[in-house]
């Protein structure tokens, strides 16, 4: 089958990215034909002709570009099904149907935020419903962000749209790469948590430094937190820095920024536990939270925030914990279980994580382009 995938990167510095590099390397190994349109250049054989998509959002010009240049790769590799893993670049999709007399097939995969976000936006509400309406299939990576886009379809769309997409909707589990497995290089004198993400409002970055001095005040194990990720120079950073020096965390506390993958490793490597704490904000929401996973897989215990996506990718008490995010004292206990009661196995992290391979996301993926290909075009 050939297959052509509409993709940010296929980097696996970003979310976006693991996906897309994931999905293409699981399609290749099944014997599929697989070509990747992207906005950053790789090693992966990608083409980067795609604007990054979150300018599609703002600008009715690009997105008329951005069409002619996938209706051209259309043309010239004649896929048997196109399949878009990023929300944005379903923006584009009406205008190609209106270029194309004979257009493929095509499934649109559904992360978090922009599966939403767009509806409420006066130029782009028209477009995704169109898109919802038209694509043959929706891919889902939890129950959450299919109820979230759902209630979004209904309010922005109607309800004949809200049901239409209700019936096309498909759960898949979120492939994860495995990793050669090494020794924890454990810290005898120090217990290190570890999170990796942008440093923003709704990934809970303030709860996370709140529970870590809670956790200061009731035990007497060392620990150091180090955040991983984008610092941007803006009020939400600047505040999380304030809280952490007025609660006397100032030698506990890194802000690592971005780093090189082998740094990361490193810090993976002396990590005793994962913690994210997302929260919802507004139109943006966790959908997932592949990098979850991404600890499991190297046998490092979580804890993640309920009401998201994030408790399909925590197993609760054996992979990790699910929390409430402004439950300080049960972020806390559950702390306290990993790093000192040591409640949570590292050989059931890796189990769990297991179950969630590359292989078998793209088994389900390549039944639904089968089961699409086999369905009348609208």
């Amino acid at each position: 089958m050939k297959i052509l995938l509409i993709v940010s990167s296929l980097q696996p510095n970003t979310g976006w990215g693991t996906y897309g590099r994931n999905t293409v390397r699981g399609l290749k190994k099944r014997g599929h034909t697989v070509q990747a349109l992207t906005h950053e250049a790789g090693s992966e054989g990608e083409q980067a002709v795609l604007p990054e998509p979150h300018h599609l959002l703002g600008s009715p010009l690009l997105r008329l570009r951005t069409a002619w240049k996938i209706r051209r790769a259309i043309q010239e590799f004649q896929p048997d099904i196109v399949h878009i893993l990023v929300e944005p670049y379903a923006l584009v999709m009406p205008h190609i149907r209106k270029m194309m007399r004979n257009m493929p097939p095509w499934v649109l995969s559904l992360n978090g935020t922009y599966s939403v976000a767009p509806l409420y936006a006066l130029q782009t509400r028209r477009l995704l419903c169109t898109a919802y309406k038209k694509s043959a299939k929706i891919l889902i990576p939890s129950v959450y962000t299919g109820k979230r886009a759902s209630a979004a379809v209904r309010e922005r769309c109607g309800n004949a749209c809200a049901m239409n997409v209700a019936r096309k909707m498909i759960r898949f589990r979120l492939g994860i790469e495995d990793v050669n497995r090494t020794p924890h290089n454990a810290d005898a004198h120090c217990k290190h948590i570890l999170y990796v993400g942008g440093i923003k409002p709704r990934k809970g970055i303030a709860e996370i430094i709140t529970a870590c001095a809670e956790l200061k005040k009731i035990s007497t194990v060392p620990f150091h937190l180090h955040l991983v990720g984008t610092l941007p120079q803006d009020t939400y950073a600047r505040t999380v820095q304030n809280q952490v020096a007025s609660l006397g965390l100032q030698s506990q506390v890194t802000f690592h920024g971005r780093i090189d993958g082998e740094t990361l490793e490193k810090l993976y490597g002396q990590a005793d536990l994962f913690i994210m704490l997302s929260k919802s904000h507004g139109h943006h929401f966790e959908g997932f939270g592949l990098v979850f996973l991404e600890a499991s897989i190297r046998g490092i215990p979580t804890i993640g925030p309920a009401a998201s996506g994030c408790v399909e990718a925590i197993d609760d008490g054996v992979s990790g914990y699910i929390v409430n995010p402004d439950d300080a004292s049960q972020v806390t206990e559950r702390i306290q279980r990993i790093l000192e009661q040591k409640k949570i196995n590292s050989d059931d992290c890796r189990r769990w994580a297991l179950l969630h391979s590359i292989d078998q996301q793209a088994t389900t993926f390549q039944r639904v382009y089968q089961e699409v290909q086999i369905q009348p075009l609208r």
